[in-house]
């Protein structure tokens, strides 16, 4: 089984281990992408790249082809224990990181708490992002947490 760009990826991670870089792998677990899965697990095993699940959100309006985080950290626990390193995201721990952790600022300077959650809270053209993050609502309800 390969993919088209799989030498090239291959290749990459190769040339990042002889830099000494750590290298990881983010695979976003759907029922259209399971299928890659044991490829993406040999190659991280070849170059000892952490894996880290993401569950998908169906941002596409296209929920039937999420697996449900359960399921995606079951396939992480099972993932580790075949000598993989493994990481999973806020998601699948049902755990929302956003406001929190991470941000999204868009080529036009929105400042989002989300890169799912489209609502911007701020613009970094009119105001510094000190500024815009400290008014930020902390408790953010995930669209895709069901």
């Amino acid at each position: 089984m390969s993919w088209h760009g799989q030498k090239w990826f291959e290749q990459a991670l190769a040339y990042l281990g002889a830099c000494r870089v750590r290298r990881g792998i983010n695979f976003c677990l759907s029922k259209f992408y399971e299928k890659d899965l044991e490829l993406v697990k040999l190659i991280a095993k070849k170059q000892e790249a952490e894996i880290l699940f993401l569950t998908y959100k169906p941002v596409n309006n296209d929920p039937n082809n999420q697996l449900s985080p359960a399921r995606v950290l079951k396939i992480a626990q099972q993932t580790s224990k075949e000598g993989i390193e493994v990481a999973v995201d806020g998601m699948t721990c049902q755990t929302c990181l956003a406001s929190k952790r991470f941000c999204d600022i868009d080529s036009l300077g929105n400042v989002m708490v989300c890169s799912f959650i489209r609502q911007p809270i701020g613009n970094l053209i009119k105001e510094n992002f000190k500024t815009i993050w400290a008014k930020r609502n902390r408790v953010i309800i995930c669209p895709y947490l069901v």
